[in-house]
């Protein structure tokens, strides 16, 4: 269990101070009625491939986060395959004899040429 503000900010038993999202220690003033706004949440550990290959599965590259944690540190690869998926489609994309999308295009083009000029020839 994690006592925590809803902003990022959760207790530290460990430590027995307040942090912030990023693990950073910070203050809270005396005044605030910090305890009265404070959740409990349940949190659920995931694992994590440090270097962000999953067939290296060895003890040093693998680390149990939290799901938020791993998120943040799964986010450069999260974007980079994005990226890849939405402005590289077209040069990655190719059938098994290597093919691009714009010659499998062209040859079905010219294939219903070839069918349409049957057809009126008949």
């Amino acid at each position: 269990m994690v006592f925590h503000l809803g902003d990022g900010r959760w207790w530290d038993m460990d430590a027995g101070r307040w942090r912030d999202g990023w693990g950073h220690r910070i203050r809270v003033t005396s005044g605030a009625d910090i305890l009265g706004q404070a959740r409990r949440t349940q949190v659920v550990l995931a694992a994590v491939h440090r270097d962000h290959n999953t067939a290296n599965n060895a003890d040093a590259n693998l680390a149990a986060f939290c799901q938020r944690c791993h998120i943040i540190h799964d986010r450069p690869e999260h974007q980079r395959r994005r990226w890849r998926t939405l402005f590289g489609g077209r040069r990655w994309a190719t059938c098994s004899v290597g093919h691009t999308p714009e010659d499998l295009l062209a040859k079905i083009v010219r294939s219903s040429a070839r069918l349409i000029e049957i057809q009126v020839a008949d």
